[in-house]
């Protein structure tokens, strides 16, 4: 299989560029990385009444893998949210997906249901 040209997925559709903004705006990493050890990279505050405050965890052996997790709570009628996590795998599309997928979870437009 050969390698996915990110910028004809992605190139600078609005999703990309939110999901962009956001990693502009959160994205804290540390200064040196220690090899699969596990670092809260990004904090994303609830945007929407509907969404979850979120993590964006980063990890390196040396290539980068992600869990977002998005944090309890409560949404637009009171009614208790659970947390849950979601993990990725390392390919080139991985960084920008994780931050339009966190951006979506903490507005609310996406969910984990049983």
């Amino acid at each position: 299989m050969s390698e996915i040209d990110v910028t004809l997925v992605f190139g600078q559709s609005a999703p990309y560029k939110a999901g962009q903004d956001l990693k502009d705006k959160h994205y804290k990493p540390p200064k040196e990385f220690e090899h699969a050890k596990d670092y809260v990279v990004a904090r994303i505050p609830k945007g929407g009444a509907d969404g979850h405050a979120v993590e964006i965890v980063e990890c390196r052996y040396p290539a980068a893998f992600y869990k977002i997790v998005a944090k309890p709570g409560c949404n637009s009628m009171g009614n208790a949210q659970r947390g849950f996590t979601l993990t990725t795998g390392s390919d080139g599309l991985t960084d920008r997906l994780v931050w339009v997928i966190a951006l979506q979870i903490s507005r609310g437009m996406l969910e984990v249901k049983e």
